[in-house]
């Protein structure tokens, strides 16, 4: 018996998921200087929109709509919690916990962390390979301001922004991002806006 939930065939909206646009939402600090509300929330640019972890940036700056919601922790999805409001979450198409392969197998997660070359991969890599592995055509990345070298800047903005379960401690400083950057880099599906 397997703790892989997502071995089994795939689901109408994995399928769904072929030749769509997606917008990925990380948690860098230069989402705080984007005016993209209006296009997040308004147009038909993007098929779906992912939120990584938690909502991150002001609304005026991201917007609200999150049809796609990939975290680390259940915790960080419950009612309870103040990572996501109730309406978000009811909202959400999809909900995917990494950590606990909740509608993420194991089998990719060791995929992408080979294709990588590190044992542990951030859930940024994590959330592109999961759409990469569905087919979909386009993906469009913001707040991942250590793709252009400015990670001690997002390293703040994260330390500041996360609250880990059960007093996990964050060693970014271990954590060779380069590796991430260079395979997000090379695939041809995504681009940074």
């Amino acid at each position: 018996m397997t703790n892989d939930q997502t071995a089994v065939a795939p689901d109408e909206f994995e399928t769904s998921l072929k030749d769509k646009k997606v917008l990925i939402i990380g948690s860098g600090e230069d989402l705080d200087s984007r005016r993209l509300q209006k296009e997040i929330d308004e147009s038909d640019r993007w098929d779906l929109i992912v939120r990584i972890n938690k909502m991150y940036g002001r609304p005026e700056c991201v917007g609200t709509r999150t049809d796609v919601i990939i975290t680390r922790w259940a915790q960080w999805v419950g009612h309870d919690s103040k990572f996501f409001d109730k309406g978000t979450l009811d909202r959400a198409q999809r909900i995917i916990i990494l950590n606990q392969s909740i509608g993420y197998s194991e089998r990719e997660k060791l995929l992408i962390a080979s294709e990588i070359g590190h044992s542990h991969v951030s859930a940024g890599p994590q959330a592109i390979a999961y759409f990469i592995n569905r087919g979909c055509e386009h993906i469009d990345l913001i707040g991942f301001g250590y793709l252009n070298g400015e990670f001690m800047k997002e390293k703040r903005y994260a330390d500041n922004s996360h609250n880990y379960p059960t007093r996990m401690k964050d060693n970014n400083d271990l954590y060779d991002w380069s590796k991430e950057r260079q395979w997000m880099l090379n695939q041809p599906e995504v681009n940074f806006i």
